[in-house]
């Protein structure tokens, strides 16, 4: 029994120790499983915590290149490249910052700089040439300036200058001067010499002002005025140039109006042989009917549409309706030279001859059914090149007129050296420059001409007295050819209808 029991005992001894030892090695086992984990885990943090890290530096990087960008924009946005002056952009946030913070008694003014014919220089030189002479340039410009004198390079040629807290404006007008006075010095590149001038308009801003771009449009408008007026010179902005600017865009805006309506009327001036009365050729005269305002004459708006390059709309629609008046007469019978006045612009519109060709085909004409008349007044610049010109124009079939010979200084060269197939005189201008010896000058004139194998016409004729010259300078030549006149003194304008029905009548 004893035995039994301690039998047992030690079974159940064994038994404990048995599941002690299963317990210790189950324990032991589940730790080193938890101190694996563990041991993952931090891994798996630290790996997190450097990606982390890495993020963040390549975050600050981004940042870095982005804070560049935004600076190189920025500089890209606000700066000239070639000079690194500010540019128009930035020059606009100063000035309305300046407008803005302006006291009552304070006054600030902005000067709008153009280089008088800098395309000609980049012409001869080259961009890179070109480029030189202007740092050259804006070089100069900062040594006459001072620290209230905000300077800006605005386009390819063009600068600002903004002046804030001026406080006399005789000293501010000497600042203006020294810097037109530094251009004086030529400017020299490798193999040339250049005078350089300045156009400047000026604002004078006051309180008054409170947007930028006013105050940079009447800068541009003063600035426009200075070149009309010859340029190498500067204007300021007033009042009175003001309401000329708001006339002249009025002015244009009824012109772009007029293009597009019927407002325009093609009339005729007859160039008629004084012997026989019978009209040989009709002078193409533009009219306008501006309704209240009147009927106005081509001298009143002409020079207007040069300028602002209206010419080549007002001259496209016009051609159009004169040689489809040519062709309504040619089938009524009636064969009239038609002359059509032309001005720089529309001569030197690189479509001029394809337009031309186009509406003479249209209405089945040729060239020799038109001439076309060149002012004299044409020749007072760029004489060569239109020289040239005309003489092409000439060998390519086209009839050329000089036109108002005797009101532009009377160019006899030009006699000469183009073959004109008829010279208008201009007997008023004449008459008006040389009174004393008028019939003489006009005896002479004709003589020559005539000589030269081209016809007179006796035009802008007036008066009896100018009359009395033409008829004794065309006796006085002994051609027999017709004595040609034209002008007020033989009537009003006729449309291409009105001379039909004369025409007709006559025959």
């Amino acid at each position: 029994m004893i035995t039994i029991v301690i039998t047992c005992c030690a079974l159940a001894g064994i038994a404990l120790i048995t599941f002690l030892i299963v317990y210790a090695v189950r324990a032991g086992g589940r730790a080193q499983a938890a101190e694996k984990q563990l041991a993952e885990t931090i891994s798996n943090v630290e790996v997190l915590y450097s990606e982390v890290n890495n993020t963040q530096e390549e975050l600050n990087t981004k940042y870095r290149e982005i804070k560049n960008s935004e600076e190189r924009i920025r500089k890209l946005a606000y700066e000239d490249a070639m000079t690194g002056l500010p540019n128009r952009t930035a020059l606009m946030e100063v000035l309305q910052t300046t407008l803005d913070t302006m006291r009552r008694d304070e006054r600030s003014a902005v000067m709008y700089i153009d280089i008088d014919n800098f395309k000609k220089v980049t012409d001869l030189l080259g961009h890179a040439g070109g480029d030189e002479i202007m740092l050259d340039i804006s070089h100069r410009m900062r040594q006459v300036l001072d620290e209230n004198d905000y300077l800006a390079k605005d386009a390819s040629d063009e600068f600002f200058v903004l002046t804030q807290n001026i406080e006399s404006g005789d000293l501010y007008e000497e600042k203006v001067k020294r810097l037109m006075r530094a251009m004086d010095f030529p400017f020299s590149s490798a193999t040339y010499e250049y005078q350089i001038t300045l156009s400047i308009g000026i604002v004078m801003a006051d309180t008054t002002m409170k947007k930028a771009d006013s105050v940079i449009r009447y800068a541009e408008e003063a600035l426009a005025e200075a070149k009309l007026a010859g340029k190498n010179t500067y204007v300021y902005f007033t009042d009175a140039l003001q309401e000329r600017r708001l006339k002249e865009m009025e002015l244009r805006a009824s012109v772009n109006l007029a293009i597009r309506s019927e407002d325009f009327l093609v009339r005729y001036e007859p160039v008629t042989d004084l012997n026989t009365g019978e009209i040989l050729a009709i002078r193409l005269k533009l009219l306008w009917d501006r309704g209240e305002m009147g009927i106005w004459q081509a001298r009143r708006f002409i020079s207007f549409a040069e300028e602002t390059g209206q010419i080549i709309g007002i001259s496209d629609k016009v051609f159009s309706l004169a040689v489809a008046d040519a062709r309504s007469l040619r089938d009524r019978g009636i064969r009239q030279q038609l002359i059509i006045p032309v001005t720089a612009r529309i001569l030197n519109h690189p479509n001029f001859e394809t337009k031309v060709s186009q509406t003479l085909a249209e209405h089945d004409l040729t060239l020799d059914d038109i001439t076309f008349e060149i002012p004299e007044e044409m020749f007072l610049t760029g004489q060569r090149e239109l020289v040239t010109q005309i003489r092409d124009l000439s060998g390519r079939g086209y009839r050329i007129r000089l036109g108002d010979f005797g009101r532009s200084g009377m160019m006899l060269h030009l006699l000469s050296e183009i073959d004109f197939k008829s010279v208008q005189i201009d007997m008023e201008s004449v008459a008006e420059h040389f009174p004393e010896t008028m019939p003489l000058l006009i005896r002479e004139l004709t003589a020559l001409i005539r000589g030269e194998g081209m016809k007179v016409i006796y035009g802008n004729m007036s008066d009896s007295i100018e009359e009395d010259a033409a008829k004794a300078a065309h006796l006085a030549s002994g051609e027999d050819c017709p004595l040609l006149v034209e002008g007020e003194l033989y009537g009003e304008y006729l449309s291409a209808e009105e001379l039909a029905e004369i025409a007709e009548r006559k025959g």
